[in-house]
């Protein structure tokens, strides 16, 4: 019937069917080559987490250079806003330096400021810097506010106050400043770190410019 119609169909061939079946999988070879692999990624991903944990832990460790240079920053802050008042003399000496300025009270309404004293020390049993507040409650009690640490492993400190000298017409320092009602015209704070860094600024002190003291030799 398929020839009348001039179309010849396909002839269908038969295969045998094979006699074995094999299982697909893996070589030892082909193990061996993608275990290796495996491990060298997995090495290289250890080494890049460890050394980024270390260079982590490197970076959260304050530096003691970074902790003086914000000490000396919030020094000059203080003494740039120094306040004079009759109650609350300037004193200084080679290792402490106390004067006038606003304090921040805890109270109900939340921190409030008012007018105390700011002291700044160096401990030299603890090796550290520290900041201390008192209020007018606080000075008329004869109590001592609590003291915060700013700095660690400071090996020294030195803090020298200046005034001028009509003789020699120029600014000089001194180690100590004990006058009362005098403020210096500026003062000068030498830090010497563990690490052998000594770190130096001169701050003026702008109230004793425009306010009518003596501050003179």
């Amino acid at each position: 019937m398929w020839r009348d119609k001039g179309f010849t169909p396909l002839k269908r061939k038969r295969y045998a069917r094979c006699k074995y079946r094999f299982l697909s999988g893996f070589t030892l070879v082909e193990l061996l080559i993608v275990s290796g692999i495996i491990g060298v990624v997995s090495f290289a991903i250890y080494s890049t987490f460890n050394s980024g944990i270390k260079v982590w832990q490197k970076l959260s460790v304050p530096a003691p250079e970074e902790d003086a240079v914000l000490f000396l920053q919030k020094l000059s802050s203080d003494i740039g806003s120094l306040l004079f008042s009759s109650r609350i003399n300037f004193i200084g000496t080679s290792q402490s330096v106390s004067f006038g300025g606003l304090v921040v009270l805890p109270s109900e309404e939340g921190e409030k400021k008012t007018l105390g004293r700011i002291t700044y020390y160096w401990d030299s049993q603890e090796k550290t810097l520290n900041r201390r507040e008192e209020n007018y409650s606080f000075l008329y009690q004869e109590k001592s506010g609590e003291p915060r640490k700013l700095v660690n492993d400071i090996t020294d400190i030195a803090f020298s106050y200046f005034y001028y000298d009509k003789e020699q017409k120029r600014w000089l320092p001194k180690a100590d400043w004990s006058e009362k009602e005098k403020l210096p015209l500026a003062v000068e704070a030498k830090i010497e770190l563990k690490n052998s860094c000594v770190l130096t600024k001169t701050i003026p002190v702008p109230i004793s410019f425009i306010y009518p003291i003596h501050n003179t030799k």
